[in-house]
Formats: C-alpha cells, structure tokens, sequence
C-alpha cells in the first residue's frame, strides 16, 4: 500500500504526452436514488431537484455547482484525448468535432452552438478526464484495498478497490461517501488510472476507461495541435442572463449600493461594547518566514503521503483541548477589492478588525465521523457554551437553554484537521521538518492551491500534521501574506471506545429546552428568531419585487 498511495500521489498529467479515448457511461436510476439519499430531506430535495451531482471521481470540485455543463447529460459517449507536456491537451468528440483544449497559457471551449471562446487561466484539467488523469480523488476520500495486477491496454494494472471513509452527519452527504465502492485499475508506471467503475446499492452508477492509449505520439509535439480554434473570443464580462446593464438595472443597481452604504455607515458608526471581557492572547502560534518559500524544494515522500491518508491507522477517536485565534483584520482589503467599500460584509470584517485577534478556546472530544462534543471555555457572553451530537441529533447548551436539532458536522476547519487527507487532492506541499506542538511532534507543511485563493477560499495554508496520528495539530490559513485563521489542538489523548451519553447535552434542573433545526438561528433566543425570520422574509420578498420589475422592464414573462 506505501507504494500505491506514493504512486497515486505523483500521478501528474501535466508531464504526459500521450493520446487516448475517454469511454464514459452512467445509469441515471441508480443516478436518482443516490440523490435521494445525499438529499434526504423531502422538502430541501424538491427545492433541489434538476441539480445534478458531481461524478464521483469528477476533476471539478463536488462543492461547486456546474450546472453548464452538458456532457453528463449523456447515457455515455466518448471523447479523443491528446496530451502534451506543459499541461497541454485537446479533446474532441466522436465525429471529431473540437471541444475543449488548452495550450499551457489559455484554456478554450467551444459552446453547444460552436462558439469557441478563450479563458485567460490554464491549469486546470478537462471534465472529459473524467478523474482518470486526476487519481488524487482517490486518496483524498477512500481507503484503499489492493486486490491484484491485470494487464490492460498491454499496460501492467494494480487492480484497486476503494472504500468511502464515511461522512459526519447533517442535511448533506457527498455521493463519495454513499458508494458501495469504487473499482479502478492503477497504471503501475504512470499512476493514472485506465478504468474506474462506482457502485451503489450493489448497480453500476458510472464507469470510465482508457482505451487505444498511445504515449509520445507524434502529433503532441506540434504546439500548434492545442491552440484555441480560429475565431475564439475572449470571454466577456456581460451579466448572468447574458446582456449587458440596462437602465432599469443600473436603477436597481444604485438603490441597493445606497441602501448597503447607509447599512455599512450604521455599522461601523453604531455603539462598540467595551473588550474587557476578552481572555487575554497567548503567544501567538502563527510560524514566521517561509510565505514564498518554492514548494518544489523538498518533495513529498510516500511515508508522509501515508500518513496524511491515515493508511494503516485507526477511526480517530481523542480527546483534547482546541485553541482558534481568528484575524479578521486581515479581511477587509480582500473584501474590498472583491466586493467594493460599501460592501456590508467588509464594514463587518472592519468593525471585527478593531477588536484585534479574537481567541477562543474549547475542550474537544471526538469520534470520527459520528460524534463529537465542544465545550467553550472562553466567548460565553456570545452565549456559545457547548455543542455536542452522538450522530443522531446535535444537542447545543446555550446560558440557560438546550437547543436539539437534527444532526450537524463539526466546522469545516475541525472536520479538516481530523481527517486530512483532503491536502492530498489539489494541494501542492512542501515539508520544512519536524515542530512541536502542545507537546506531540509533528511535520510542518506549507500548502498552495494554485488559483483558488480568494476573500473566503485561502490559497495558502500552513499545518502540522502529527507524526503517529494522522491528525493536524496545526492550521494556519492566510489571506494574502496575512495569517487570518489558526486552530492548535492540545493535549491530545488518544482513547479507546466512548462512554454512554458523553456525546449528549442534558438540560439540567431550571433550564428550557428548545427545538431547533441545525441553523446559526438556533443560537438566538425563540423571540430574536422569530424577529430574524420576518426580516428574511420581508427581505426576500422585496427582491422578488425588484426581479419581477427588471423582468417587465426587459420584456420578460414573470416565471411561475
């Protein structure tokens, strides 16, 4: 197994040259039940419905919506791929229709009508690799099991069976996680993959594979075999219903940017409560130097592959104490430059600022991925005191309030520090050696995620991951060369088995119970809530007014 994931790892098909064909097909009932399931909720599913979800395995992002693209649409069909070194490729259909390609500097695609347009990022690999070329996937949410070698394709495969890790409870699951199981064969030189098939409910959801797999062909050494059609534009920046502002938008447009600088004016003039119940900050944790150090100076070995996959090692199952100390000073020019001056986010983020680093910190116990507990020793007069779930129901201890709801993961941040084998996929790495941290020794790592940074998605990170758990025990995130974000995990002990009811909060003798359903409204009181729900409404409603206006405006039905 070392040398599988070391192998997956280093797959890299922007060092190929070769040619082959993509045949992808899917079963689209076995498609709909698995949505029934990530979705189980019948209302939010309706309200769903017609969203496809991503392909397991899919060189896209399953958080992103990508509702553009037509080729799943399809039963199944194929496409011609040619690769050159330097992240170049070309992909055309089955009658040898161009589709999409990249030269190395610009990406292009040509639409359902046979415009071809140019997109000045490159990078990024085609949806036809269907993850066959991106094997990443597989590390970053499976174990992995090796049941042999075959040969195909006159290649040597390392026939490979994959198991979901299994997801944290809550409204939505990743079809990742709902799988029987995912199949592929693993070339055993190049680390790609030459066929993958997913099962759900013991049916064929998808399947993708290779064939006429031919490397160093001829005609990848022509550059001129990667560049964009004749004719391709440059994509333009008209609205999302593809026409440029009209007056009645330019209207609207200026009525919300007075109203958001009236609310922003509010904001940061409004009365500030005095800071002394603040803790004090401790030494800050943030490591100095090394923000632009190369990532490609000390490579990534198996051994530390290994361990951020977790091969080998147990559920996590801990107890510890959890620092976060949070800048959101280093917010404010993100946003700004994002969202402009009299964006209310960014009056927020610099009202926050002026408060300096925030610290919190909590007593942490953790099952991973079915039950966790937080109890907050620092930030009670926001009335955060302790949240708990057992995998059924979270159960929130707010002053004198218990809040159930249905069941909610931890934080995207905790989750990632359990479990990180999410920095195996899309991130490139760097070792700098050995730290500690709260006692326990750990491999420092600088993290990049080439063109993802923005205000709300760090393109940088740096965490510690320990060296016989498998967990960080550090996580800095930055917004430019700022750190805004970190959460240290201290005194961590490793148990063994839980004890009944410790993943449950009982309301004790003069508190109220409350019912809630899972949402950040849970943390106001029945009263505010109901206040806050009338504001949405009141809010939602006028916006459906001014839609239905622009509409009219522009001549467009009103949709039903």
């Amino acid at each position: 197994m070392p040398d599988l994931t070391g192998l997956i790892y280093q797959a890299d098909w922007t060092r190929l040259s070769m040619s082959a064909t993509v045949w992808f097909e899917h079963d689209q009932d076995v498609e709909d039940r698995l949505f029934e399931q990530a979705v189980p909720a019948p209302g939010l599913r309706e309200r769903l419905r017609g969203r496809r979800l991503h392909p397991v395995g899919d060189d896209a992002d399953e958080d992103e919506n990508d509702d553009d693209d037509e080729d799943d649409e399809d039963d199944g069909g194929e496409r011609r791929l040619l690769l050159g070194a330097g992240g170049r490729y070309r992909v055309t259909t089955a009658d040898g229709s161009l589709q999409a390609g990249c030269d190395g500097a610009r990406c292009w695609h040509v639409g359902q009508h046979g415009e071809p347009s140019v997109s000045a990022w490159a990078g990024a690999p085609d949806r036809a690799f269907r993850g066959l070329l991106t094997p990443q996937w597989l590390l970053a949410s499976y174990r992995l099991e090796t049941t042999g070698e075959q040969q195909v394709l006159g290649r040597t495969a390392i026939a490979v069976r994959a198991i979901p890790r299994g997801s944290w409870p809550g409204p939505f699951r990743r079809p990742a996680d709902l799988l029987d199981r995912v199949d592929v064969l693993v070339d055993a030189e190049l680390g790609i993959l030459l066929h993958s098939e997913q099962l759900f409910e013991g049916r064929r959801r998808q399947a993708a594979w290779l064939r006429d797999l031919v490397l160093d062909p001829a005609e990848a050494a022509d550059a001129g075999a990667f560049a964009p059609p004749p004719g391709a534009s440059e994509r333009d920046d008209t609205e999302g219903d593809g026409q440029p502002p009209g007056p009645g938008r330019k209207l609207a447009e200026s009525a919300v940017s007075a109203a958001a600088s009236a609310m922003s004016f509010a904001i940061r003039h409004a009365p500030r409560k005095p800071a002394d119940d603040q803790p004090e900050m401790p030494a800050s944790p943030w490591p100095a130097g090394d923000g632009d150090a190369p990532l490609d100076a000390s490579p990534v070995d198996a051994d530390l592959v290994n361990l951020l996959h977790r091969t080998g090692l147990p559920a996590v199952n801990l107890s510890c104490e959890m620092q976060h100390w949070t800048d959101l000073a280093a917010l404010p020019a993100a946003i700004a430059e994002s969202l402009g001056p009299h964006s209310v986010l960014l009056a927020l983020a610099e009202r926050a600022g002026q408060q300096g680093v925030t610290y919190r910190r909590a007593r942490l116990r953790a099952l991973v991925p079915v039950s966790y507990r937080l109890d907050y020793l620092t930030d009670r007069s926001r009335g955060r005191h302790s949240v708990a779930c057992d995998g059924e129901h979270t159960t929130r201890l707010l002053g004198d309030r218990v809040v159930t709801s249905p069941a909610t993961p931890p934080s995207r941040e905790l989750r990632g520090m359990l479990e990180p084998s999410w920095l195996l996929r899309g991130w490139r790495l760097r070792p700098t050696g050995e730290v500690s941290v709260g006692g326990r020794t750990g491999i420092r790592l600088l993290a990049r995620r080439p063109g993802s940074a923005s205000t709300f998605m760090p393109g940088r990170l740096e965490v510690v991951v320990d060296t016989s758990a498998g967990i960080l025990l550090r996580y800095t995130s930055y917004q430019g060369d700022r750190p805004s974000d970190c959460l240290e995990l201290l005194d961590v002990r490793l148990v063994d088995g839980t004890v009944p009811g410790e993943f449950t909060i009982e309301p004790e003798p003069g508190m109220t119970s409350d019912i809630g359903t899972g949402s950040p409204l849970d943390l106001l009181s029945p009263q505010a809530r109901q206040r806050t729900k009338h504001a949405v409404q009141g809010a939602l409603a006028a916006g459906a007014a001014v839609s239905g206006w622009l509409d009219r405006l522009r001549g467009r039905p009103d949709q039903e």
